[in-house]
């Protein structure tokens, strides 16, 4: 898709029509400018946009920690010509198949793993887009499938510090829905990235009944707590020397 058509402009209001017209003629604007160039309020901008996010008619993007938004229709995927067999691979592999490889999903049979599946979402993020902010509420956990993200930290010491990378097969919000406690970092996608994603209780539910997927990530969470207590005692003794 490359232009909004009329079939598309009936779901959404006049208002949201003017949000979506002005960023196909301006991609990438910040919330100010689109502001400014439609007419409209600030505070009725951020919510207009908040409805075209989750109906992923926009999509949010970060660079040089700047917030921009544009139309999704804009990007298209770019093919690449002679990828390897192994990587084309993961590409064309199921998402069943996916789950019954990951380490913490792998100890699930068959059956849940369908079961699992079934109660997930698929999400689509393009390069800088945002899937999560630091200091939101967890709504859901999300595993990469494909792509690359990276986390930064954007408030206090180490403002726009990028903490690490996410790869595939790893989780986002995992522990944070477990402790209830809010997003630490930024996700912002690197790569083209694919997620499997769950509603934060509906996968909390799903882990209670199923033991050994509990337990496999109760093992997991106690293998990260204890390197991030090994790197904070090699830390100080650092500081001693």
């Amino acid at each position: 898709m490359s232009s909004l058509s009329p079939i598309d402009l009936l779901s959404v209001s006049a208002d949201e029509q003017t949000i979506l017209r002005c960023l196909t003629k301006h991609p990438r604007l910040s919330v100010f400018e689109l502001a400014d160039k439609t007419g409209l309020p600030l505070f009725q901008v951020e919510e207009l946009l908040g409805t075209l996010l989750a109906q992923a008619q926009v999509i949010e993007q970060l660079q040089q920690g700047k917030r921009l938004f544009s139309t999704r229709f804009q990007f298209k995927r770019r093919a690449v010509r002679n990828m390897p067999g192994e990587i084309l691979a993961l590409f064309e592999q199921s998402s069943d198949q996916f789950l019954a490889e990951t380490p913490l999903t792998a100890v699930l049979p068959s059956t849940a793993i369908t079961q699992l599946l079934n109660l997930s979402q698929k999400r689509s993020l393009l390069p800088d887009e945002v899937l999560a902010w630091q200091g939101q509420k967890v709504e859901y956990v999300a595993l990469v499938q494909q792509g690359l993200l990276a986390h930064t930290r954007l408030k206090g010491r180490h403002t726009n510090q990028k903490g690490g990378y996410v790869h595939r097969t790893e989780w986002i919000g995992l522990t944070e829905a477990l402790s209830e406690r809010a997003v630490t970092a930024t996700y912002t996608a690197v790569t083209n990235a694919t997620l499997l994603t769950w509603p934060v209780q509906e996968f909390l539910d799903f882990a209670q009944h199923h033991c050994g997927f509990g337990l496999t990530i109760a093992h997991q969470l106690s293998q990260q707590l204890h390197e991030c207590e090994k790197a904070q005692t090699q830390g100080l003794s650092n500081m001693g020397n």
